[in-house]
């Protein structure tokens, strides 16, 4: 009976179905696995791609830091992000750009040099006397320890700096400088804008935000830089010292050299400007970029709501020792001659509502 049974049609299809569904169970057991080993797998390659996209703009909201390659410096997040959140609150009707120019819009090192400022483009420039370069350089020699001193008051700085930019400006008159010499003074000058520059002046200008930029430079040297980079648009405006030329083109002084603007007076120049300009009043939001300490003051004159600044710390040997003091007097310190990619992502966070803050980072 049991040969019969076992051999029989009916038992060997029995067999065989019980095989079929164990073979099932097997394969849905794998596939179960394998779907979620699947989304495991997903999730993570999404995770890396998140992190590899928002890394260079990822700053850790506790610890402060860092990026990219560990260039940011945020000293108090908290306050941080709450002016970046009342900013974007008000919206990009709210906001305006004040801006030093040398070695804050421009790179601190170019092809392994140092960068110019619009001074020293005019003193390098190829049509000047080697007589204009040493007299250049000792007056150079001579101040430069008095403006970085500090054994010196405030009061005498500001007058040995008056008188150096004086005697600068008068040596720079009597080399007969052309108007049509100033593109190439920049085209045969070893300056170039910061990195990101570019793509920063192309978000302010598309959401019309002002831009001002406060120099103790040359006005008519800066203009020829952005306009030979391709940045100078319509929302920019520069407050600084400018060149005055005869109906020939030939320069025969500044336009004011009772009032030349010097890195101790930028504050009392800006306070002039911003209270004769009423639209600029109106904004209330201030994000301010500048190099040194000083060019705080340059939001002076403005009633303003909330102010981001953000310094940079361009040269790597002073930043050990220098770093703890633009802590406490910048919001945000880019160092090692670090991009502007930073603000950029700022103006972003502001203007645009669908800005994937998920993927850039938690600040920016």
């Amino acid at each position: 009976y049991q040969r019969r049974v076992h051999g029989s049609r009916e038992y060997r299809c029995l067999c065989q179905a019980k095989m079929v569904s164990q073979n099932w169970k097997r394969f849905a057991l794998l596939v179960a696995a394998t779907g979620i080993a699947a989304v495991s797998v997903a999730a993570l390659v999404r995770a890396l791609r998140k992190t590899r996209r928002g890394v260079k703009r990822r700053v850790d909201r506790h610890a402060g830091l860092k990026w990219p390659s560990e260039r940011i410096v945020i000293h108090n997040p908290d306050a941080f992000f709450a002016k970046r959140e009342k900013m974007r609150a008000d919206g990009p009707g709210s906001v305006q750009v004040v801006s030093d120019f040398d070695m804050t819009l421009t790179a601190f090192m170019v092809d392994g040099q140092r960068g110019m400022t619009s001074h020293g483009i005019v003193e390098r420039a190829p049509m000047v006397s080697d007589e204009f370069r040493q007299r250049s350089r000792a007056l150079f020699e001579q101040y430069f320890p008095i403006e970085h001193s500090k054994s010196i008051t405030v009061e005498e700085k500001f007058q040995h700096m008056t008188e150096w930019w004086k005697r600068s400006h008068q040596l720079i008159c009597e080399e007969h400088i052309h108007l049509s010499d100033l593109p190439l003074m920049v085209e045969k000058a070893h300056v170039a804008v910061r990195e990101g520059v570019t793509e920063l002046f192309q978000e302010l200008d598309s959401y019309n935000i002002p831009v001002t930029i406060i120099s103790a430079g040359i006005r008519d040297v800066i203009e020829a830089v952005l306009k030979a980079r391709a940045v100078l648009t319509k929302n920019i405006r520069v407050l600084s010292n400018k060149m005055f030329f005869d109906p020939e083109g030939l320069l025969v002084g500044f336009d004011d050299d009772n009032n030349v603007i010097h890195s101790m007076n930028k504050g009392r120049f800006a306070s002039q400007f911003f209270s004769s300009t009423p639209e600029l009043a109106q904004r209330k939001n201030v994000i301010l970029l500048g190099d040194l300490c000083e060019d705080l003051t340059m939001a002076e004159g403005l009633a303003y709501d909330s102010i981001i600044s953000i310094g940079f710390l361009n040269d790597p040997t002073k930043v050990d020792e220098m770093l703890p003091h633009y802590q406490e007097v910048y919001d945000v310190v880019i160092i090692n001659d670090g991009s502007v990619d930073f603000a950029a992502d700022l103006i972003k966070f502001i203007c645009c509502d669908d800005w994937e803050e998920d993927v850039h980072g938690p600040t920016l």
